[in-house]
């Protein structure tokens, strides 16, 4: 788990200083001096002092109110039932980055034609899985309303499949996944946001994500 903070730490602190992150900075400065050179000569000193005297800084320590809480559910049916969930708790460390601790829930059974981890055909019978893990989250804010994120999960993952003459329930066994991708959020209110996020495995080791993009659909409240 430390190595994965520390991989958490390293990711976030490049992109930061990357050339992208960099050039939308110079971008916002000189629109923000070009707004203050259309105003009056006399004004400017008056009206800049006014600004630095409004605008409140970003505060240092713990304040209650940077706390972010959020998840999404996914109920389907596809030949089965399908029922994956998150649910997240974090910080918001400055006022384009926050990271936290999340944690993971898949469930699914199916009927009918089952296959084994490989994807061969193996008879009708049921096949079920299950899933549950832990996860360390980052989100950077590049824009307005987009951002970078990346997740850090665990997941204990246990399948079983029978049919008639046959039964396989192996010991569970947990997974690593390295999530990288981006969130596109709706602000819904003054601290609430609807999330729309697409993730990709970059491991590629767990069944759950295994050749295939990532959709997420939920909610947050403080980032």
């Amino acid at each position: 788990m430390k190595k994965y903070i520390f991989s958490l730490v390293v990711i976030l602190s490049i992109l930061t200083k990357s050339p992208l992150y960099a050039q939308f900075n110079r971008q916002h400065d000189n629109n923000s001096n070009r707004e203050n050179n259309t105003q009056p000569d006399s004004n400017n000193n008056s009206t800049a002092q006014n600004d630095d005297s409004q605008k409140e800084p970003f505060k240092k320590g713990f304040d209650k109110s940077k706390l972010i809480f959020g998840g999404f559910i996914y109920p389907a049916y596809n030949y089965g039932l399908i029922v994956q969930g998150s649910a997240f708790i974090g910080y918001r460390f400055t006022e384009r980055l926050a990271a936290g601790l999340s944690s993971e829930y898949y469930y699914s059974n199916f009927s009918g034609t089952v296959y084994d981890v490989a994807g061969n055909p193996l008879g009708n019978g049921t096949q079920s899985s299950r899933a549950a893990g832990i996860g360390i989250w980052g989100k950077y804010l590049l824009f307005n309303n987009l951002l970078a994120n990346l997740v850090l999960e665990q997941n204990n993952y246990k399948y079983s499949i029978q049919f008639p003459g046959y039964s396989d329930i192996p010991k569970p066994t947990w997974y690593q996944s390295v999530l990288v991708g981006a969130t596109y959020r709706q602000q819904m209110g003054e601290h609430f946001f609807m999330n729309a996020t697409v993730l990709y495995d970059v491991l590629q080791q767990s069944p759950l994500y295994s050749n295939r993009v990532i959709y997420r659909l939920g909610f947050s409240s403080g980032f």
